[in-house]
């Protein structure tokens, strides 16, 4: 078990040890699956069933006999949003810092072809 624990931990620091990693995609992309099959593996083996069993229970003290699924409603509520989170917001995030960025260069440069150090900051 401590071997696993290591495992996962050095995967994860790899990027920051290696700099020739952090730039390359395929590796980063082989990371990012790894940890989402832990972050996978750990929801499927251990949260949802004690979150279907919890909730069993729960309906059971009320007799409720046909309790409408809300565990399943609340994991798949929970995994559009980190989806959205994902391909949408952070996508639109890093657009617009793209953007910011390279509209400061080009005033710095403008500022430097200009002659005018006292400007930059």
């Amino acid at each position: 078990m401590l071997f696993v624990i290591w495992t996962c931990s050095m995967s994860g620091i790899l990027p920051k040890l290696i700099p020739r990693i952090a730039h390359s995609k395929n590796t980063l992309s082989f990371l990012n699956c790894f940890s989402a099959g832990i972050f996978l593996g750990m929801a499927l083996t251990h949260m949802i069933p004690e979150g279907v069993h919890l909730y069993a229970d729960w309906a059971k003290k009320k007799n409720i006999e046909k309790p409408f699924p809300l565990d399943y409603v609340l994991i798949f509520c929970g995994y559009m949003l980190m989806l959205t989170v994902d391909k949408v917001i952070v996508p639109y995030l890093l657009k617009n810092n793209i953007k910011k960025a390279e509209a400061k260069l080009a005033r710095k440069k403008s500022m430097i072809h200009n002659n005018d150090p006292g400007q930059l900051k």
